[in-house]
């Protein structure tokens, strides 16, 4: 469910995301070998900008065709790095305080869908008090109502792992950088 106003971008799955990944390298006579794309679309999760960044950088890595895994292993740092600046960091500085707590709350509980009374728990108040501050992040398209009721999650994936990763939780709103 996208929010309003706002397009949802679907992950890709099976030939679309493999294409998504090879095409653009096989149009400059470029391949892939088959364990590379299975740890590119398997790390991608099969989300578009994941799939550029990370080809964008294997291409910037390989030195010969096909592209393996081992240059794949080698992409993914900058791809993140990529990633991090230029998606994940703009949502979370775009976010007013409680909402990045909000967030936050749902990155400690692990991978999503996030029920919402779980999300209050670890937030240390009632969902009543959240309803709001959760309307705002589905409004701005941050988080989406998934299809399961009071269940929410992440409209991009791997956020709930950026926010883990640079360390942030619900108790220490100031530490996002």
């Amino acid at each position: 469910m996208a929010a309003a106003g706002l397009p949802q971008i679907p992950r890709l799955t099976g030939e679309a995301a493999t294409a998504a990944l090879v095409e653009p390298a096989r149009a400059r006579e470029v391949d892939y070998d088959a364990s590379a794309v299975h740890r590119a679309l398997d790390w991608t999760e099969g989300y578009p900008f994941s799939i550029q960044q990370l080809g964008k950088h294997a291409w910037n890595l390989a030195s010969s065709s096909p592209i393996d895994r081992a240059v794949i292993d080698a992409a993914i740092p900058a791809a993140q790095n990529a990633l991090d600046s230029s998606i994940y960091q703009v949502r979370a500085q775009r976010a007013t305080e409680a909402e990045r707590r909000y967030m936050r709350a749902m990155a400690e509980l692990g991978a999503g869908p996030y029920r919402s009374g779980n999300v209050a728990r670890v937030a240390g108040t009632s969902t009543s008090a959240l309803s709001q501050i959760r309307q705002r992040l589905i409004d701005n398209g941050l988080i989406h109502a998934t299809e399961d009721y009071g269940h929410v999650d992440f409209t991009i994936p791997q956020f709930d792992e950026f926010l883990r990763r640079h360390g942030v939780d619900s108790r220490h709103a100031d530490r996002l950088s």
